[in-house]
């Protein structure tokens, strides 16, 4: 037996045949790359196929109507949801529902006629308000309700429509509300509305302790201030739409309403006011006015105007004439404002931006004077400021300013002011403020805490300022509130003849002051 020789073997093999081994290499490689991309696809087919959401979408997709083809490229409309037809009404549920709310209403008017009625005949008869005790109470007045619904409800089948329902209830006549015996010291109380109007606006300010409002969360208006609440917005504003229709062309207008040639010199392109040895911008442009001895008086200004139409036109034509306007420089229409204002009696100024907290935080803009920067290019700003070409006493400040705490840049715009025969108001009421003998400081400034009580109780110091020193000023910030309460309270002021206090314009408390009075 031949011994086993496995290199032999090895080499005979290859020697029969050179390519068999290849071959089967091959074979072996794409065996190991079918398995390899059959793994492939199973591990694909697991992880998104059998997924929750494509199985989810699937099975939707098997339970959802099939729509044709066109539907998926041109939008159809929803689908219309048919409600139920022929959905009963519970009609005698109805009827009672609205009987019961018919029956509130008129144990309700019977309950408000008694008690006026109580409160009348309080002062004549102490007695007749401990009858009230004797009204019905409502349990009484259900009972006899239930039992005349039960004689006067119709017995045959009201047909379930909302309609029919409604129509049987109008039908009913509810007699024991009529033929119901009412005490003694209530008898003949109407039931009719127009004689519960009546008898409401006859004792509109008769104060009842029964609350008879169906809504619990219902709040009585009239126990209210008035100046802490408003139950509409547009109540607390100036009604606009009445502007033109104004009675401005009734004020006396003043007679000088431009500028005069000559308080005026033409300075690169600008026409600067200036004043002469006889005359002055000031004495030229303020509104005359004479006022008794000894009679205490208030002057108010009101700044800020110009930059909105509507509060600009309504300040002009609605507000007293001795009331003095000032004028923002950046108004676009500042020149006719002006105009319109003193054709309507009213001394006009002109607003001067100035430097408010830490520049430039809060810019004044490019008319205004800032502290950092030099005194000559202040006045330059000043000079754009004054020389609008208009006719106006003098400037007042922008409120809250601190530019005038620099004495070194607050003292030539002072000088300038002065040469030029103009005012300068301060935009302060703050005592400890830095004060100089040109500068005319408000005793009441309204300019925050735009509130209508708290801009009542400025104005009512200004008044108590008045009665005790002779004299106020008061200026406030223009915005539809301030218009508006302003102008109420003058009314109640001037109609109040035991106060004797006088509104004048700016121009008499300035020279009531410079005259030491």
């Amino acid at each position: 037996m031949p011994s086993f020789d496995k290199n032999n073997m090895v080499e005979n093999s290859f020697s029969k045949d050179p390519n068999t081994g290849k071959k089967r290499a091959f074979i072996v490689v794409f065996s190991l790359a079918v398995l390899a991309f059959s793994s492939t696809l199973y591990g694909i087919y697991l992880n998104f196929f059998k997924s929750v959401n494509i199985q989810t979408t699937y099975y939707l997709s098997q339970s959802a109507p099939k729509l044709p083809t066109e539907s998926l490229f041109a939008p159809q409309p929803p689908e219309k949801k048919h409600s139920p037809e022929n959905t009963d009404l519970n009609s005698s549920e109805l009827i009672k529902q609205l009987e019961q709310e018919k029956e509130n209403i008129e144990k309700t008017s019977v309950m408000l006629q008694k008690m006026i009625e109580a409160k009348e005949n309080a002062s004549k008869d102490e007695q007749n308000i401990a009858d009230l005790s004797n009204i019905p109470s409502d349990n009484q007045l259900v009972q006899e309700k239930d039992t005349t619904n039960q004689t006067s409800q119709p017995q045959k089948n009201v047909p379930n429509k909302l309609d029919a329902a409604l129509a049987a209830f109008n039908a009913l006549d509810f007699p024991e509300l009529k033929e119901k015996k009412i005490p003694d010291t209530q008898k003949k109380i109407p039931t009719s509305q127009k004689a519960i109007q009546k008898k409401n606006e006859k004792n509109s300010n008769v104060n009842t302790e029964i609350n008879i409002s169906e809504n619990p969360y219902q709040i009585n208006q009239e126990t209210l201030q008035p100046d802490l609440i408003q139950s509409n917005l547009t109540d607390s504003l100036p009604d606009f739409s009445v502007i033109k229709k104004s009675s401005s062309s009734k004020k006396k207008p003043l007679e000088i309403i431009e500028p005069l040639n000559e308080l005026q010199s033409k300075t690169e392109n600008k026409k600067l006011p200036v004043k002469t040895k006889t005359n002055s911008p000031f004495s030229a442009y303020a509104k005359p006015f004479r006022l008794k001895e000894n009679t205490p008086y208030i002057a108010v200004l009101f700044s800020g105007l110009g930059k909105k139409r509507n509060i600009t036109q309504a300040a002009i034509n609605t507000l007293p004439d001795v009331v003095s306007l000032s004028f923002s420089p950046y108004a676009n229409n500042l020149g006719k404002y002006v105009i319109e204002a003193r054709q309507s009696g009213h001394e006009t100024l002109l607003d001067m931006p100035m430097q408010q907290g830490r520049f430039p935080h809060t810019d004044p803009g490019p008319l205004g004077l800032v502290t950092e920067l030099p005194v000559s290019e202040n006045r330059k700003r000043l000079h754009k400021v004054i020389g609008q070409d208009i006719a106006f006493i003098g400037l007042s400040a922008t409120a809250e300013e601190n530019f005038s705490l620099s004495e070194e840049q607050i003292t030539p715009v002072l000088e300038e002011l002065s040469d030029r025969g103009l005012i300068y108001v301060n935009g302060t009421d703050n005592p400890a403020h830095v004060r100089f003998s040109t500068i005319i400081r408000p005793d009441v400034h309204i300019f925050e805490n735009f509130h209508r009580a708290a801009i009542r109780s400025k104005l009512d110091k200004a008044k108590q300022i008045a009665l005790k020193n002779g004299a106020a000023f008061v200026r406030m910030e223009a915005l539809p509130i301030t218009l508006l309460v302003l102008e109420e309270w003058m009314k109640s002021v001037s109609n109040k003849s035991e106060t004797e206090i006088t509104f004048v314009p700016l121009s008499y408390y300035v020279k009531q002051k410079e005259a030491g009075k």
